[in-house]
Order: C-alpha cells, then sequence, then structure tokens
C-alpha cells in the first residue's frame, strides 16, 4: 500500500512539472494577488525557458514595478526564446479585468548611483515584441539625475537585426529635475542602436527627456512614427 502511494505521488508530481514546462500562449498575469508571474523578469525567465507557441500577452496589474529598490533594470528581454514570429507576438501590457490602465502600471527606476554602468530601465533584445499602455518613469530623488539613463533600449546584439517592435499608447517621464544640462536629466526615452530593423512608435507621450526617440540608422532600419507627443523636450532627438 506505501509503494501504491508513493508511486502516485510521483505520477502527480511529473504531471504538475510537464504542465508548467510547456510553451507559453495566450494570457498570463504578472503582479497582484496570485499571478502567474510575481515579477516582470520572472515572466521573461519564463519565455527564455519554456519558448511561445502563439501570441503570448502578459497582464500586468496596478502597481509600481521596482528592481532592488528601483537600482536595476525591471524588464530584460532576452535574444532567444523558441517559438518566436511575427504571428507568434509577446505584448505586455496593463490587466484591465484589474483596472489595470497607463496610468497605473507603472515600472520605474530611482537609482542611487543614477551614473552607474548600464541605467537602464526595460531592454528589449527581442523580435516581435509590444509594450502597450504602460508608463516607463524616472525619479530622481538625489537631484543628480545621469544624462545616461534610458527608459526603453531596444536592439544591442550586433549584428543581428532586432526585428517589428512595437511600443504604443505608453507614458515615458523624465526626472524631475531635468531639463539642467547635457549631462542630467533622463537621457532617453526610447533609444536603439544600428541593429533595428523595424520600430512602430504611436499614440505614446513624453515627457522631461533630453532625447525623446534616439535610432542609430546604421542599417537602414525602418521607423513608424504617429500621434506621439513630447513635452519639456531639451535636446536634439526626436
Amino acid at each position: 500500500m506505501r509503494t501504491a502511494v508513493i508511486s502516485l505521488a510521483a505520477i502527480v508530481f511529473f504531471t504538475t512539472q510537464s504542465a508548467i514546462a510547456q510553451p507559453l500562449s495566450g494570457n498570463y498575469t504578472v503582479g497582484g494577488t496570485l499571478p502567474d508571474f510575481a515579477a516582470l523578469q520572472d515572466a521573461a525567465n519564463a519565455l527564455k525557458s519554456e519558448g511561445v507557441s502563439g501570441p503570448t500577452f502578459f497582464n500586468i496589474r496596478p502597481g509600481t514595478y521596482t528592481e532592488n529598490g528601483g537600482n536595476n533594470t525591471v524588464l530584460t528581454l532576452d535574444s532567444i526564446v523558441a517559438g518566436l514570429s511575427a504571428a507568434n507576438r509577446i505584448t505586455f501590457q496593463p490587466d484591465v479585468s484589474a483596472g489595470g490602465n497607463a496610468d497605473n502600471v507603472i515600472l520605474e527606476m530611482n537609482r542611487i548611483d543614477a551614473c552607474a554602468s548600464d541605467p537602464i530601465l526595460v531592454f528589449v533584445r527581442l523580435d516581435f515584441v509590444t509594450l502597450r499602455n504602460l508608463t516607463f518613469q524616472h525619479v530622481d530623488s538625489l537631484v543628480n539625475a545621469c544624462g545616461s539613463m534610458q527608459l526603453i533600449k531596444i536592439g544591442d546584439i550586433f549584428p543581428a537585426i532586432l526585428d517589428d517592435f512595437i511600443l504604443d499608447g505608453c507614458k515615458l517621464i523624465g526626472s524631475l529635475y531635468g531639463p539642467q544640462d547635457g549631462s542630467r536629466g533622463t537621457g532617453y526615452g526610447l533609444r536603439g542602436d544600428q541593429t533595428l530593423g523595424k520600430a512602430t512608435i504611436t499614440n505614446n507621450t513624453f515627457d522631461r527627456i533630453r532625447f525623446a526617440v534616439f535610432l542609430d540608422g546604421g542599417n537602414n532600419g525602418t521607423a513608424v512614427f504617429e500621434y506621439n507627443y513630447v513635452y519639456a523636450g531639451y535636446g536634439d532627438g526626436i
């Protein structure tokens, strides 16, 4: 009888493990009570380890999302996700069913050492990623922001080409203490390097950012801009 119980437990364990280790597809929740993923990077790690088999949506509950007290990157999307394609896009967006919207789903950075290396809030190195109706925010409580601060960085996997990135309906908010000069304030809202293939940037607002959108055209990539607003800009970016 004892042997049978142990065998049943083993069966349940391996069945559960098998159910978890499946490619992602459909809708998942992030944050709040009993989510599929407690943190945004947990979702990113699952993408990397499990891959996708269909369009995948991460619905983020209302709240302010930081990492290590606001000192580290909140979300890094790495370069390999099995099954990723134009048909199997990855989308991060508010959980509307939980009352989420662009005003109350906030990804935030507030660094103790503002000028430390790689001050990036969100780093995207994947094709076919959509960021929709989210706020990306840089808080500078030390009145000493660093001009290299980047709210969203895309690309940086040279020589590969990052293709079909979408930023839609988002709010990108820079430091309260910028603009100051070229070395202070929030440096970049959206920055893409020469590995960019295509980006669509629509219906966003950029506030208090030195370079709202700064894209390197080294590979003659395509960028679509429609219905974006820039407030209190103070650099020579778009």
